[in-house]
């Protein structure tokens, strides 16, 4: 299953990690914006005991600092990160005077990992927080964000990837009710859409199947088996014919801290899916990171231990590895590398070997820093990081 779906919202607070030096190639400087807030739109709080979320460091298996590369036009933050062959797009996100720019950047990675120019193509609608996959070559938005509401929304998009990254959209099959904070992952011929809810402030347990013709057109959605308990802002992603869904937070919760919940389920031959079976926790409560997959491996990168909450952020990001099992069980989560900070809601994916990491933010610094560099690491065969 080649696709590398990124959706986002869980991460790991490492309490206690020291700096480590690594080798570093000049990137584009990052943007220090003044009085930036809430990079993740409106209606979600902190946590209500944000001191007492899960901080848990894993064992290290490697000593890797991702180096700089080379970085966003601009800053960058909650922006989706797809990829499609050679070719790495940031769908939507936020600038860093906070405004949406409503567009998708674009551009190919090459053999050194290495972004060339970036495009941009505009999407007909801004709203923040949508689910974002690719399939083939075409990237598909599902729901997000109302501009200037807590509400979800039903319009759908979708577009052909051309060779410079650049995707011109069309109105596509509406979801069958507005959805915002929802993930979504993708097989050869179905997308899952999954948690979220109607509005940013009421997250559910919903699951959809979407189902793909010929074409790429959307024929339908049906209903999946719905997760264990309501999740938002949760990373998906399909891998060797299992999906797998780690973290998210449910805002209408007494605690609000993140989930360490990982789980999965099998991909059927007709698209459907089996029950969801817990695997290896993340051992922390996290918000902000992203999931992503190479080969046996997924990766779960940066993140903040309590989102809103300056007193968490403390920590430089980590990147945690699980092996994945032929049973689609997890081994144990363990620390691979480390970002050269504490960045979250950031654009990550994987393009020739190399984990990618572009934008974010930063928020424990006053006022919080939105990020425009790039970062990257090679990915060895054992599933650890090489930062040379």
């Amino acid at each position: 299953m080649p696709q590398r779906l990124v959706v986002i919202a869980l991460c790991l607070s490492v309490a206690g990690c020291k700096s480590h030096k690594g080798a570093a190639d000049a990137g584009t400087p990052n943007s220090n914006t003044s009085g930036y807030q809430n990079p993740g739109g409106t209606g979600i709080p902190a946590p209500v005991n944000g001191s007492a979320c899960k901080a848990t460091t894993p064992a290290a298996a490697g000593d890797c600092l991702m180096k700089a590369s080379a970085g966003l036009p601009a800053a960058r933050v909650s922006g989706m990160g797809a990829v499609a062959a050679d070719r790495f797009l940031i769908v939507g996100g936020q600038s860093a005077d906070t405004s949406f720019p409503g567009n998708v950047l674009g551009t190919v990675i090459g053999s050194d990992g290495k972004p060339g120019a970036w495009t941009t193509s505009a999407i007909p609608v801004t709203h923040p927080h949508q689910a974002v996959a690719v399939v083939g070559g075409d990237l598909y938005l599902f729901g997000g964000e109302v501009v200037g509401t807590l509400n979800g929304s039903a319009d759908v998009f979708s577009g052909a990837i051309g060779d410079q990254g650049a995707v011109t959209f069309h109105p596509a099959k509406l979801l069958p009710e507005a959805r915002t904070y929802l993930a979504a992952a993708a097989s050869a011929d179905h997308i899952y859409l999954v948690g979220g809810g109607p509005t940013t402030i009421d997250q559910d347990a919903k699951v959809y199947v979407v189902s793909l013709a010929s074409d790429g057109t959307i024929s339908g959605y049906r209903p999946g088996p719905p997760l264990p308990e309501p999740r938002g802002r949760a990373g998906a992603v399909v891998v060797n014919g299992y999906l797998y869904v780690a973290g998210g937070e449910f805002a209408g919760a007494s605690d609000s801290c993140a989930k360490d919940q990982v789980l999965y389920a099998k991909v059927n031959a007709d698209g459907s899916l089996g029950a969801w079976t817990a695997t290896t926790s993340l051992g922390a409560q996290p918000t902000g990171a992203v999931l992503v997959a190479s080969g046996a491996h997924l990766y779960l990168v940066g993140g903040t231990a309590a989102y809103g909450d300056k007193s968490q952020g403390d920590d430089v990001g980590s990147v945690l590895e699980a092996d994945i099992h032929a049973d689609g069980s997890l081994g144990v989560w363990q620390r691979v590398g480390y970002l050269p900070d504490q960045r979250f809601n950031h654009s990550v994916g994987v393009v020739a070997g190399k984990l990618l990491v572009f934008g974010g933010l930063v928020m424990n610094p006053t006022p919080d820093i939105a990020l425009s560099d790039g970062l990257m690491a090679t990915i060895q065969a054992d599933g650890t990081l090489s930062c040379q």
